[in-house]
């Protein structure tokens, strides 16, 4: 079952990076990291709107809501983060709604929306152009097979031969 080898492989994972208490501070470091660098990239919004928020107001707003965003369905926290920001900065922080609005639009399009519009560009130059991958694979297929060859692997184009010994051999 397709659903059981996944677990099991993520739970090996997960074993792997318990055991390597260095991989896990990497881990947490790079984590923290990634956060801490998307409040900022909310503060610098909402600053550039005329939005004055103190440092421990916006990363209590900031967990709250991307708590909140992950308990829906929708993706990124579609519709969840546009609708909380605002009213979590205004009610509670007492920042003005069009500052807010303006802010968080500004920040989730660079947060979400363009990263998925860089992300379609970039697929579409692998399917369209000069840089486009063939189907086939017939620009790999010679590179693929030399590389087996000097590894003295046969090339899945070529039956493997038997040598007299038993062991696989890739015919000369």
């Amino acid at each position: 079952d397709r659903s059981a080898e996944t677990v099991s492989h993520l739970a090996d994972r997960l074993r792997q990076m318990i055991s390597r208490p260095d991989l896990l501070r990497d881990l947490v470091v790079w984590a923290v990291l990634n956060w801490m660098l998307d409040a900022a990239a909310l503060w610098v919004f909402l600053l550039a709107f005329g939005g004055r928020i103190r440092v421990d107001s916006l990363i209590v707003s900031f967990c709250i809501i991307n708590v909140m965003s992950v308990v829906p369905i929708t993706p990124g926290g579609l519709g969840v983060v546009e609708v909380m920001y605002p009213s979590l900065l205004t009610s509670i922080f007492g920042m003005p709604i069009v500052i807010v609005t303006y802010g968080v639009a500004a920040y989730r399009i660079a947060q979400l929306w363009l990263p998925i519009a860089v992300g379609g560009l970039c697929y579409l130059t692998l399917r369209v152009g000069p840089w486009r991958i063939d189907r086939e694979g017939d620009r790999l297929r010679g590179l693929r097979d030399e590389v087996r060859t000097e590894r003295g692997q046969p090339s899945p184009d070529k039956p493997a031969q038997v040598n007299t010994v038993g062991h696989p051999s890739t015919p000369q």
